[in-house]
C-alpha cells in the first residue's frame, strides 16, 4: 500500500511541475477552457473514486513488495518519459493537441526516435 502513496505523490509533483512549465508558453489558436475543466475533472475522480468503498472490489488480488516496487518504477520511468518530452517541446507545449501561434515541428529529445513520447 506504500506504494500506491508514492505513485499518488509522484503524480501530484508531476501536475505541479507540468503547470509551472506551462506558463510562457505559445497561445493556442482557439481557447480549450472545457477541455481544461475535464482533464483536471478526470485527474481529480482518478485519485479520489478507488479510495471509496464501492471500489473495494476491485483490488481483487494483493500486491506483493516487488511487484508495488516494479510498478512503482514503471510508472517513475514513464513519467520521466514524459519530463523529457515536455522539456523538448519547450513553447509548442499544450495541455490540449492543439495548433500553437508560430508552431514549430520539434525533432529533438524523445521525439528523435519516437513519434509520441508523451502518449
Amino acid at each position: 500500500m506504500a506504494f500506491i502513496w508514492f505513485i499518488y505523490a509522484a503524480w501530484l509533483m508531476l501536475i505541479i511541475f507540468l503547470t509551472v512549465q506551462a506558463i510562457g508558453v505559445k497561445r493556442d489558436t482557439e481557447p480549450h477552457l472545457l477541455q481544461s475543466f475535464g482533464l483536471m475533472f478526470a485527474i481529480i475522480a482518478a485519485f479520489l473514486l478507488p479510495r471509496l468503498p464501492i471500489f473495494d472490489f476491485v483490488n481483487f488480488a494483493p500486491v506483493g513488495t516487488v511487484l508495488g516496487g516494479i510498478g512503482a518504477a514503471i510508472t517513475i520511468a514513464g513519467m520521466a518519459l514524459l519530463v523529457w518530452a515536455r522539456q523538448a517541446l519547450g513553447r509548442n507545449w499544450s495541455q490540449t493537441v492543439s495548433a500553437k501561434q508560430e508552431h514549430e515541428l520539434v525533432r529533438s529529445g524523445p521525439y528523435s526516435r519516437l513519434r509520441h513520447p508523451m502518449y
